[in-house]
């Protein structure tokens, strides 16, 4: 924290000092705060918070390093490929916990970095950080060299795109989370097509990996388990946000389904109960937030005491799971009631639904 300290009070330089240990040390902080912390979110708060202002203070130059990066060699961004992952992982967690109320600082930091790379700010936000991510996947071969195993090296290889996906899902999350804070009190002040046109840009260019997910089937996939497992993993959050999206757009509505709301349940479900046949209770983990949203968006009865199975036994991994275990059942009885979705951004802000991160 010291080494933080210096660098947001110090003067910005092209190649900032511990660049790599500070972001290192921020993401490690916030990953235990998400795992081991006491639920309250105020150490995640304030990592997520340095995080930001590590960013704002000590990567002002980040605007630049983007416009190079698409007209230039890799050597003129003047940070790692190790400093771009870490960007890239607190990134998602950031959007992970301003979900449910906590965080955005640190992509709000981003995203003012990314402003006219696109015809709009939303494209903008997904070119620049697809260009930092993929960036990043030069980080194995800078650690390894010429000794990189070649079989590791094939999967990560296969799993490239999958991964550029899950962070475009991670930017998404973000945006609707704005997009939320805002329509649930007046859905006059922030036009949602644009979410929308963003939301179909991500569904055009990695149509192909979201339509081969539910035809894998790891049993006879032979070297290739781990790109069924990351495949599975990563295709149900897509389908969460869009999910999201017609939620926040119609959270004042009676529940109706559009054929793509029936389309991503359906793609969640069938995930999940391929990934839970083969690896139990442990990949419910990895796709706990795309199946909390199924739940929620979901009439189905069947389906949401599946999916409260599933977090009762998530709620021993750590108090975020157990709140949103919490969220879930508060979530699930009163639309039952009500007829009509919760909202779920005056729910939090009311105090009725503590706040959390999955």
């Amino acid at each position: 924290m010291v080494l933080l300290a210096k660098a947001i009070q110090g003067p910005t330089q092209k190649h900032p000092e511990y660049l790599d240990n500070i972001l290192a040390t921020l993401w490690l902080m916030i990953i235990y705060e998400q795992r081991y912390g006491d639920g309250c979110g105020l150490g995640l708060i304030a990592h997520l918070k340095g995080a930001a202002m590590f960013l704002q203070h000590r990567l002002s130059n980040l605007r630049d390093l983007l416009d190079r990066s698409f007209s230039e060699a890799d050597e003129h961004w003047h940070i790692s490929p190790f400093a771009g992952r870490m960007i890239v992982w607190i990134a998602f967690l950031d959007a992970s916990a301003e979900s449910h109320q906590l965080g955005g600082d640190f992509n709000r930091a981003l995203g003012a970095a990314m402003t006219g790379l696109a015809e709009n700010g939303i494209l903008s936000r997904l070119r620049g950080f697809t260009a930092i991510h993929r960036y990043s996947v030069t980080l194995p071969l800078s650690i390894w060299g010429p000794e990189y195993p070649q079989t590791q090296f094939l999967e990560d290889l296969e799993s490239r795109e999958i991964f550029y996906c899950y962070g475009e899902c991670g930017q998404m999350r973000h945006v609707l989370a704005q997009l939320a804070d805002v329509y649930e009190n007046d859905p006059l002040q922030m036009d949602p097509v644009p979410v929308a046109r963003g939301l179909h840009d991500i569904g055009q260019r990695y149509s192909e990996i979201l339509g081969a997910a539910r035809r894998l089937d790891l049993a006879v996939a032979g070297d290739r388990k781990r790109f069924v497992i990351n495949i599975r993993f990563v295709v149900p959050f897509y389908h969460a946000v869009l999910l999201w999206y017609f939620r926040i757009t119609a959270v004042a509505k009676p529940f109706r389904f559009e054929d793509k709301q029936c389309r991503a349940l359906d793609e969640i479900f069938t995930i999940a109960y391929q990934a839970y046949r083969d690896e139990g209770e442990t990949a419910m983990a990895r796709i706990a937030w795309p199946l909390f949203m199924a739940a929620i968006e979901t009439d189905d009865l069947a389906h949401q005491d599946w999916v409260s199975r599933r977090f009762s036994h998530l709620r021993h991994q750590g108090e975020n799971y157990r709140r949103a275990e919490k969220a879930l059942l508060f979530i699930i009885s009163n639309q039952q009631i009500r007829k009509a979705r919760v909202g779920l951004v005056s729910e939090f802000q009311s105090g009725k639904l503590e706040r959390f991160m999955i």
